[in-house]
């Protein structure tokens, strides 16, 4: 697993030079600030791992609209909570993925391809009974349907509060985009002052990198992939950014 991170790593580096990408160093910088800062100063150590996972997730939006997705343009990625948002919609993803593909015997996975012509992040998935990979190109360039319609993710959402113990998906990506305040000002109780174990700036690196990888199924891509655009779509629904009278996209 290191040795794919560092290969992203790799790859983010050969990207042309653009805003997307620089959001990502940015996250990268971070995060090596926060490590440092863990037995100096535990609330700029928060500040930096939350800044870092924040700065991943406006490289997301970055790409979607410097590759010119239909509604990129709606994605806020300089707005804390769409930020705060994008990683509970990850998980939302990957929630609904492990659930219809649990009975089927496929399985998803990443690799890098390195060889004389190419270098770089595809996704892959799994034959049942057959040593076989097969690799979508580009590589996210499929629909994903349930029961032959597009997923609406609301399961999803429902569980993942229940899960997270909140009622509303809204109020939750607030609280989370407003921790970063708590870390920083004075309240009644005092100046502030947070306690945290080191497993709290690798939970942030685990997300950082996620969000590379998603980044590297994207952005060397010229092509729109539709299930990208499908989840444009969720995720601005999810967060009431768009009408609910809009066609699904797909």
């Amino acid at each position: 697993m290191i040795e794919l991170e560092q290969q992203c790593i790799r790859l983010l580096n050969e990207i042309k030079n653009c805003h997307s990408k620089n959001a990502f160093r940015s996250a990268l910088h971070h995060l090596d600030k926060a490590k440092i800062l863990y037995d100096l100063d535990k609330e700029m150590c928060v500040f930096r791992a939350i800044t870092a996972e924040e700065e991943a997730a406006s490289g997301l939006m970055l790409s979607l609209k410097e590759g010119g997705y239909e509604l990129s343009n709606k994605l806020k990625h300089r707005d804390h909570v769409h930020k705060s948002a994008i990683y509970p919609f990850i998980s939302l993803v990957k929630m609904a993925f492990g659930y219809s593909l649990q009975d089927s015997g496929i399985k998803l996975g990443l690799a890098v391809v390195d060889n004389e012509h190419e270098f770089s992040l595809k996704s892959y998935h799994t034959i049942p009974g057959l040593n076989l990979h097969s690799y979508p190109m580009p590589p996210l360039n499929f629909e994903f349907k349930l029961n032959g319609k597009p997923i609406s993710y609301d399961k999803q959402i429902s569980d993942y509060l229940d899960h997270v113990g909140e009622g509303n998906i809204i109020k939750y990506v607030k609280d989370i985009a407003n921790v970063r305040n708590k870390v920083l000002y004075a309240s009644n109780d005092g100046c502030p002052s947070v306690e945290i174990k080191k497993t709290f700036v690798e939970g942030k690196r685990r997300k950082v990198l996620e969000m590379l990888k998603i980044y590297l199924l994207i952005k060397p891509h010229a092509e729109n992939q539709l299930f990208v655009q499908q989840s444009i779509y969720a995720y601005l629904k999810m967060l009431k950014a768009i009408s609910n009278e809009v066609g699904v996209v797909g």
